[in-house]
């Protein structure tokens, strides 16, 4: 990446939108910002040498994947047995304001080596965790409907997990997130 310095810096410090001018003319305590996309407040790594500020990935818009089989079939069991809420168009919208963890949502991104071993017993390239808000009665409701839980449940500074099988042999992760605290990993 271009270098960047305190002058780049400084004056890229603010991006300034029709938005924060409309705000700036109010009186506190209307002042607050509306609810919005927000101001991209740019950083060292986010401006290029020349004062151009870098576009990037904000977050993770959706997870979409191919069936080896039935697809119809593998998305009722993901709403059977996770309680993902499938809408008329035959997948889910997943709100963040409906997740109440104490980490107010937070979503993971990470590329495994080549010889991870991470998604084993699946030969999948891939594998989605889902946040859930009570792993031991989801686990209790998976035994219940004869799912094999793979492992788990175990406990890291970051909640809880336990790892299951979908019908097309994805290996799914299940998280009950909590705060980032060594006294969880005995939780």
């Amino acid at each position: 990446m271009p270098e960047t310095n305190a002058v780049d810096i400084a004056k890229h410090r603010r991006v300034e939108t029709q938005r924060d001018r409309r705000c700036a003319k109010l009186s506190p305590p209307e002042r607050q910002r509306p609810p919005g996309p927000a101001v991209r407040r740019p950083t060292a790594s986010t401006i290029y040498a020349d004062g151009r500020i870098m576009a990037k990935v904000t977050g993770i818009g959706g997870v979409f994947f191919k069936s080896r089989n039935d697809n119809k079939a593998l998305a009722a069991w993901y709403q059977k047995h996770l309680g993902i809420p499938l809408q008329a168009w035959g997948g889910a919208a997943l709100r963040w304001p409906d997740d109440k963890a104490d980490d107010k949502g937070v979503t993971a991104w990470h590329v495994a080596g080549k010889d991870s071993q991470w998604f084993s017993p699946s030969d999948s390239a891939f594998m989605i965790n889902y946040r859930v808000d009570d792993l031991g009665e989801l686990i209790a409701q998976l035994r219940a409907d004869g799912i094999e839980i793979v492992s788990g449940p175990e406990s890291h500074e970051n909640g809880k997990f336990a790892w299951v099988m979908d019908p097309d042999g994805n290996k799914v992760e299940l998280w009950q997130p909590m705060a980032w605290d060594e006294k969880n990993k005995s939780a």
